[in-house]
């Protein structure tokens, strides 16, 4: 063969190579399997997981990511420490157990690890799910009636139309989770959410389903926990009031609005509030002079606000807040000494006592006249109280009244 054939040889060999990893590189679908196809997954029996467990010597790190456990009953089973979901973090592959209508009820899951798992219809009743992680999981119509998941993990889990009667959430995760549909009824948060315990939360990102995270996550999640905790009561007085449970949606929305102002506090209003000065530091640098004044004015009208009537939640508070103005003012206005009878009678604490009641409701008894400026200041105070307070109360009760 001639150079010249060998050349051309070569040349045509190199750059079908060439054009071969080209292709590989930018259509794979073209010239690999595809990788669509859904592992199948072998069935596991309840007789199958117990035989597990005996030869794992018990089932804290038993792998079941594996397997389909599909409509098997597992209650009253200790599967606490199980693995029903891996994760590779160098492939980004998640593999996880199929288990749509299993019943674990009366089960031991404390602390399994059940990410991403298909929980579709499963029966939770009376499970220990304490410290487990349920992130991303896909458990819409799953029952978690009467439930231990203290401090469980459910972020981004899918929850639409579960079952949360009795449940024990108090320290759970519930951030971007999907509860709008869910069946919410008397859950257990008395100790609030991981996001109200800034301790809490820290200690949460060491524990052993979120420790591989970048620390940068971790950063990031505990510096916005309160706007996370505002957004889970959103979501819960949401649930709440689609299924008419009134009483709880209350309550969800006045520590929605809780959380709201704690993102107010001039220490927090920068990294909450701050972006759009951050972003446009050049002409919109002259706002910083106005930016802590208006937060700090926010804060103390939203804790006014709390302190009154609850958000309008909470009439009694309106009523508390009017009694104490009554009963404060007869102080301030013997200590004036400007108030007195028409006919120069002496004065009982009574009448003090009369008098800012009258002065509240806006009401003018003849028999008493002020004699100085002093004690007309603190009647007309005292009368635009008033006018605020009632008109605070009736606010109050007609939301009351319009929610029931």
């Amino acid at each position: 063969m001639k150079p010249r054939d060998w050349l051309l040889a070569t040349g045509t060999l190199v750059f079908g190579y060439l054009v071969g990893q080209y292709v590989q590189s930018h259509f794979p679908s073209s010239l690999s399997p595809s990788t669509d196809t859904k592992t199948i997954q072998p069935k596991l029996t309840r007789k199958g997981v117990i035989r597990l467990i005996k030869v794992n010597g018990g089932s804290k790190g038993l792998d079941l990511s594996a397997y389909d456990l599909s409509g098997e009953n597992l209650r009253n089973l200790d599967l606490s420490g199980a693995i029903f979901s891996t994760y590779q973090f160098e492939n980004k592959i998640y593999r996880s157990a199929d288990l749509a209508s299993v019943n674990f009820t009366d089960s031991n899951l404390s602390r399994a690890n059940l990410a991403a798992t298909n929980l579709q219809n499963a029966g939770f009743w009376q499970a220990n799910l304490y410290e487990a992680s349920l992130q991303g999981v896909q458990a819409q119509n799953a029952s978690f009636s009467q439930t231990d998941m203290r401090r469980a993990t459910l972020f981004a889990a899918r929850l639409e139309g579960a079952s949360f009667w009795h449940t024990q959430l108090a320290g759970a995760n519930l951030y971007a989770a999907r509860i709008a549909n869910a069946h919410i009824t008397e859950i257990d948060i008395k100790d609030g959410l991981l996001q109200e315990d800034e301790q809490a939360y820290n200690k949460h990102f060491h524990q052993w389903y979120v420790h591989k995270l970048p620390n940068k996550y971790r950063v990031r999640n505990l510096q916005q926990r309160h706007q996370q905790a505002e957004e889970i009561y959103m979501n819960l007085k949401n649930a709440y009031i689609s299924h008419g449970r009134y009483r709880e949606a209350s309550h969800a929305y006045l520590k929605e609005r809780r959380m709201r102002r704690a993102t107010y506090v001039l220490w927090r209003a920068k990294r909450y509030h701050g972006e759009v000065i951050a972003r446009n530091p050049g002409f919109l640098r002259w706002r910083w002079l106005w930016f802590y004044p208006k937060y700090m004015w926010l804060w103390f009208f939203d804790w006014l606000t709390d302190l009154g009537s609850g958000y309008g939640e909470r009439p009694l508070r309106t009523v508390w807040l009017a009694l104490f103005v009554i009963f404060t003012f007869p102080w301030l206005y013997w200590l004036s000494g400007q108030i007195a009878f028409a006919d120069n009678s002496p004065l009982q604490w009574i009448d003090y006592l009369i008098y800012s009641l009258g002065a509240f409701t806006t009401m003018d008894f003849a028999r008493f006249v002020t004699t100085g400026w002093i004690a007309e200041t603190i009647a007309s105070l005292e009368a635009l109280l008033g006018i605020s307070i009632l008109a605070l109360l009736m606010f109050a009760l007609g939301n009351r009244i319009s929610r029931s």
